[in-house]
């Protein structure tokens, strides 16, 4: 997709340095694109229609395992599996929602000693039933029992294959879980006493396989996706659980849009 992009960031997680002589670094999550209706690729659906506009309207994701490891860079590149390098660390798992900018619980802060970093670490898990009363989540909210969840509004769309189109509302959840190895461009070098951020930036833009109608109409034919009417709008629910064929393109297709930036200037923003 050709995205208007629109950065949407969540509470900062920050590594404050103790006054012993280290370095001081906050990460902080952002989400690139599909906050406006956007063209999809050129992709001509069953019947010739025209190709869907797009509307992403919430993406709440489950972080774990999040390492801040020292080493050379990986010229951006994102790997499977851990390298062995040493690492500063995060316990817990965070529901992110980056359209709400909200962490949940709250990153604590933690001392990064001087040195390169040159990768960050971490893994999309799966919230139990019963970590959410722990967290503070109700056991009904829509991402316990998953690893992400992802809505949208999907504009002109034809899912009966004929000449009525509609706007749709699309709420796409998955339970997949994926280790996450991201390499800076350039390895960041923190000093004693100072400051760097680091952005996790998701980036919307190929989010949405171009594979996507096809997918939701033979999801509609084997009941594995979810047609309803709530208060006069249609949404369409697609469980990448039981999709997965779906699951594994948005899988790559996620996987691919993680990248991880020296925040330079200090305003939050890729620029």
């Amino acid at each position: 997709m050709n995205v208007r992009s629109l950065l949407l960031s969540t509470s900062v997680l920050a590594l404050v340095a103790c006054g012993s002589g280290d370095g001081t670094v906050s990460v902080k999550p952002v989400l690139s694109g599909g906050a406006a209706p956007v063209s999809a690729p050129a992709f001509r659906p069953m019947g010739g229609m025209p190709a869907e506009d797009v509307t992403i309207t919430g993406v709440t994701v489950v972080l774990s395992d999040i390492s801040l490891r020292e080493g050379g860079a990986g010229n951006g590149k994102n790997s499977q599996g851990d390298d062995g390098s040493a690492s500063v660390n995060f316990d817990g798992t965070y529901v992110v929602d980056l359209f709400a900018d909200a962490v949940t619980p709250a990153l604590q802060a933690v001392t990064v000693p001087t040195g390169a970093y040159g990768r960050l670490s971490f893994s999309l898990d799966q919230l139990s039933a019963d970590e959410a009363p722990d967290m503070g989540l109700p056991v009904s909210h829509p991402v316990v029992g998953q690893s992400y969840v992802i809505e949208a509004l999907l504009h002109d769309v034809d899912l009966a294959g004929g000449s009525v189109t509609d706007t749709v509302r699309l709420v796409i959840s998955g339970g997949q879980e994926d280790t996450f190895n991201v390499g800076l461009k350039e390895a960041v070098t923190v000093e004693a006493d100072e400051e760097k951020q680091l952005l996790l930036v998701f980036n919307a833009d190929g989010w949405f396989p171009s594979q996507v109608m096809g997918q939701l109409r033979s999801g509609v034919k084997t009941g594995s996706v979810t047609v309803e009417e709530v208060d006069g709008d249609k949404v369409v629910y697609l469980d990448a659980n039981r999709n997965h064929s779906f699951a594994s393109q948005l899988k790559k297709a996620f996987r691919d849009s993680v990248v991880v930036l020296e925040d330079v200037d200090g305003n939050g923003e890729t620029d």
